[in-house]
């Protein structure tokens, strides 16, 4: 049953009905009791007059590979539904991933979104960062790489470089010093 998985904790929600102003919040476990998987939390109020709902969620616990992990979910009547999901990892100690799936209304249409990256430490003289974003149609692909003192007489090369819609852009920069002229 749904109440073996599902739990209210600690909640209390009230409205003035004379002046139709909500306030409260909710907070639900998901999973079992002796172990949840998921806690949340959704708040009801108003905010500059206007009624709003705000919801979290967040694991019950360690996730291995996960640093942190989030999700939210906001209403407003003004501007619609949003929400996303974001979790980060570090996995070993010069290696980081972000990762962000949300969505938001505009003009009445449900827009979804996606963006992650990863960045890289190499031997602590280069870093590596590459990431991929999606906002409904095509991919587009980023990334920069930055390696310090390549060559003794270069301080620093850093390339960039982007792909969306058929166009391919990169650009670099470096600087050196030789003969004490930089």
């Amino acid at each position: 049953p749904l109440a073996n998985v599902f739990r209210f904790k600690n909640s209390a929600l009230s409205i003035d009905l004379m002046k139709f102003k909500p306030h409260g919040e909710m907070n639900f476990e998901v999973g079992p009791a002796n172990k949840p998987v998921l806690a949340g939390k959704v708040e009801a109020g108003l905010e500059n007059g206007e009624f709003f709902a705000k919801g979290t969620l967040k694991p019950g616990g360690p996730i291995p590979g996960i640093r942190e992990a989030a999700g939210e979910v906001i209403y407003r009547p003004s501007v619609g539904w949003s929400g996303k999901m974001t979790a980060s990892s570090a996995t070993f100690a010069s290696t980081g991933m972000d990762v962000e799936l949300g969505f938001h209304e505009k003009g009445g249409r449900f827009v979804p979104y996606g963006t992650g990256s990863i960045k890289t430490n190499i031997r602590d003289k280069a870093e590596l960062k590459l990431g991929a974003s999606w906002h409904g149609q095509g991919i587009e692909y980023w990334g920069h790489v930055l390696v310090e003192k390549p060559l003794p007489f270069l301080k620093s090369v850093k390339l960039e470089g982007a792909y969306k819609g058929n166009i391919l852009k990169i650009s670099g920069e470096t600087g050196f010093n030789w003969k004490g002229i930089d």
